[in-house]
């Protein structure tokens, strides 16, 4: 059984595929959906993220994606310069 956070975030992410006219949904309608959850927004931007910016990312990404990826790429979430060294390490 899903909590009912979860679950609202996973028919969110349902929700804004089918807005986008996407067959399928991907891990970015599913972290679109979770920056509606209060909690999620709180840790992210504890963490550094700017999270109107990834909301436009996000969009931007959605609306065209094999446009928008290498734009987008993995900055999404806006890190910090010491937390993309501190990932890279576990490459």
């Amino acid at each position: 059984m899903f909590s009912v956070r979860l679950e609202k975030s996973l028919s969110l992410s349902i929700h804004l595929a089918r807005n986008y006219q996407h067959h399928f949904v991907t891990v970015e309608h599913l972290l679109l959906a979770l920056m509606d959850d209060e909690e999620i927004v709180a840790c992210l931007s504890e963490m550094g993220a700017d999270i109107t910016r990834a909301r436009q990312h996000l969009d931007l990404y959605l609306q065209d994606p094999n446009n928008q990826l290498g734009r987008v790429g993995s900055n999404i979430l806006s890190m910090s310069s010491q937390e993309v060294e501190h990932a890279e390490d576990f490459k």
